[in-house]
């Protein structure tokens, strides 16, 4: 008699790098140039950024850039976003980068985003 068994898959071994952080999340950031609002809201949606690199995600209007695709990367809970040019829906032409960080279902943000050579030091958190 043989006996052949098997232990039942558990989801989160299956599950790759990025997924944790893919989804909608409501932002709340504090940012540091006089010329906005300290304290602003908005939606930020991130999804898979590649099917070939795991790491890799799209986020979705960082920063209210609107439908401006900024890429970013993935290491255990952390994602960083490089030294990025992008030309927003709103505003001018902005560079941002910046470390964000999970913590349970909050994910933080601190980053810069130098436009018209103003530099804006910002921190986002999850609501």
């Amino acid at each position: 008699m043989i006996a052949i068994g098997c232990a039942e898959d558990d989801p989160n071994d299956l599950a790759l790098p990025r997924d944790k952080f893919v989804g909608t999340w409501t932002m709340e950031s504090h940012h540091s140039d006089p010329n906005q609002a300290a304290v602003q809201h908005w939606d930020l949606i991130i999804e898979p950024g590649s099917t070939s690199d795991e790491a890799l995600v799209a986020l979705k209007n960082f920063n209210f850039t609107g439908n401006v695709t900024i890429y970013a990367n993935v290491n255990g809970n952390n994602i960083t976003i490089p030294e990025t040019s992008v030309d927003p829906d709103i505003g001018g032409e902005q560079t941002i980068k910046g470390t964000g960080n999970l913590n349970g279902d909050v994910l933080s943000f601190t980053y810069t985003s130098i436009e018209a050579q103003v530099t804006d030091s910002a921190t986002a958190v999850s609501q």
